[in-house]
This record gives C-alpha cells, sequence and structure tokens, in this order.
C-alpha cells in the first residue's frame, strides 16, 4: 500500500509489512502499539546515520547502540529502585532462566553434534573395512 512521504520531499516506497496496516491513512500494529520503541529506533537510526553517514550505515550498528542505551536504563532502573526490589528480583531470575534454557540447548546442541560426527566416522570405517578385505 503506498503512503505519503512523511518528509514530504516525494513518494514513499511501497508498504510490505504485513504487521502494519494504514487505516485513512494512519500507521496501525507494531508501530502504534509500541511508539516508544519505534521513535528510541528511528530516533538512533538518523543519530547513527548523522554520525557515520549513509554509505557506512549499519543497522547492526543501530541495533547494537540501541541495546547498549536500553542497558544502562535497565541498570538505572535497578539502581533506583534497590537491588531488592520486586522488579531486580523478577528480572533476576527471568535472566536466570534464559541463562539456563540458553545452557541446556547449548549442551544438547553439542551432544547432537558429537552423536553425528560418532555415526560419520563409524559409517566411514563400516565403508572402508570391505574394501580392505577385498
Amino acid at each position: 500500500m503506498e503512503q505519503d512521504s512523511i518528509d514530504g520531499i516525494g513518494p514513499s516506497s511501497t508498504e510490505h509489512n504485513s504487521s502494519v496496516a494504514t487505516i485513512a491513512g494512519r500507521l496501525s500494529g507494531a508501530a502504534v502499539k509500541r511508539p516508544q520503541i519505534t521513535d528510541a529506533l528511528t530516533q538512533t537510526f538518523f543519530e547513527e546515520w548523522a554520525r557515520v553517514g549513509y554509505s557506512a550505515l549499519s543497522l547492526d550498528a543501530v541495533a547494537r547502540k540501541l541495546q547498549d542505551e536500553w542497558s544502562v536504563l535497565g541498570r538505572k532502573i535497578t539502581d533506583s529502585l534497590g537491588p531488592d526490589s520486586a522488579f531486580n528480583r523478577n528480572m533476576t531470575e527471568f535472566d536466570n532462566k534464559v541463562t539456563e534454557t540458553i545452557r541446556k540447548t547449548a549442551d544438547n546442541i553439542s551432544a547432537a553434534m558429537a552423536r553425528r560426527k560418532e555415526t560419520e566416522a563409524r559409517s566411514a570405517r563400516d565403508e572402508a573395512a570391505p574394501t580392505a578385505e577385498s
């Protein structure tokens, strides 16, 4: 769907993101539900663009910068609420669950890779054995 350019410079490209729909020319969906995130991402994007220029612009760099800013904000919230606050306890519990899930997943992947490697080595030995007997 075509949208008018926000800055009035010219027509914008066609929007292909199904999570964002227009109703009477207004955005809806994720862009409206979380305007703080959208605004922060937009601001960070243009700050990075101004800092490094278009040719060096990287969305990964924008994401890293935004993640760093949110980490600082999280630390400030934790510091202002105190280490024994319900928020901090819940975030610590959540962080521990995520860390444990990632650890278990990594262990499972490592075990599966070891089994596959062992199976491939066994198959290679079995294929080589009849050739050696010939």
